[in-house]
């Protein structure tokens, strides 16, 4: 398989400064074990499809959670909202207990971040490994939504978006 950076003949350097410019949510990928919980900072989730509903998201092949994840899988998506960048960091750093300092609680027998956007119970579809990445999808099985506003990463950044008047909606 040939790698993008080298069909486009673009550097790694070069293409991560070009995806820091791609805005993208925040989202916590939880998962219990048992009486272990395991989560990680992704942003990468995507919508696949309303019929069945379906989910994705990419995880490094290093990944911890990766182990964790089979088909049939019970999975956690937590959106974060903007002021939760502390809990994005934190789930994005190795070695550190990432439930120590957050508010969470268990739902559909999973960890759920307090205080999100919104909040998925998902079940591990199928996992495709496409370069450097595992992508997971997921059929949702339960959702929650709130009113808060969204944290998005851009420009190596965390930032809230800043809404622009628009069409009037039906």
């Amino acid at each position: 398989m040939v790698s993008g950076a080298a069909r486009t003949g673009l550097s790694v350097p070069a293409l991560k400064e070009l995806f820091a410019h791609i805005p993208t949510s925040v989202a916590v990928i939880t998962v219990a074990r048992g009486a272990e919980r395991y989560g990680v900072t992704v942003g990468t989730l995507s919508v696949l499809s309303l019929e069945p509903a379906l989910v994705a998201f990419a995880l490094k092949a290093d990944s911890g959670l990766l182990p964790q994840l089979h088909t049939g899988k019970a999975v956690g998506i937590n959106v974060l909202a903007d002021g939760q960048s502390d809990v994005a960091l934190r789930f994005a750093t190795a070695s550190i207990d990432r439930f120590n300092s957050t508010r969470w609680c268990e739902e559909h027998s999973l960890p759920r971040i307090d205080d999100g956007v919104a909040w998925l119970a998902v079940r591990v579809e199928d996992q495709i490994v496409l370069g450097d990445h595992t992508l997971v999808t997921a059929r949702v099985e339960h959702g929650e939504i709130s009113r808060l506003t969204p944290l998005v990463h851009w420009r190596r950044d965390f930032h809230a978006p800043n809404p622009i008047a628009s069409a009037s909606r039906p």
